[in-house]
């Protein structure tokens, strides 16, 4: 099964999400940066980049300004940690944490 879920940062503040080894990131609008739990390096996209989550962990994605982004993967969709912050829109048909 395939699932692709799409989401706008509009705040600086940051999403956490629990993404799978192999999903794909996909930025849309604008420009975003990914922490990956456990790793000191940040992965940087611009729109219309694509990233492969190199292992299962928890992903925060942050912006400077608005932007937009894809995560798509090959089982279920990944799951929001901790609640929706203002301007971060999580699709209600994700699981929560």
């Amino acid at each position: 099964m395939h699932n692709s879920q799409h989401f706008h940062l509009d705040t600086p503040q940051p999403l956490a999400l629990r993404l799978g080894a192999g999903d794909m990131v996909q930025v849309t609008r604008g420009c975003i940066w990914l922490t990956l739990e456990g790793h000191a390096r940040d992965v940087w996209l611009n729109a219309h980049d694509t990233w492969s989550v190199p292992l299962g962990a928890k992903v925060w994605f942050s912006a400077d300004a608005a932007a937009a982004f894809t995560v798509s993967s090959q089982s279920a969709p990944p799951r929001a940690k901790g609640t929706s912050r203002q301007g971060a829109r999580i699709p209600a048909d994700w699981a929560p944490a």
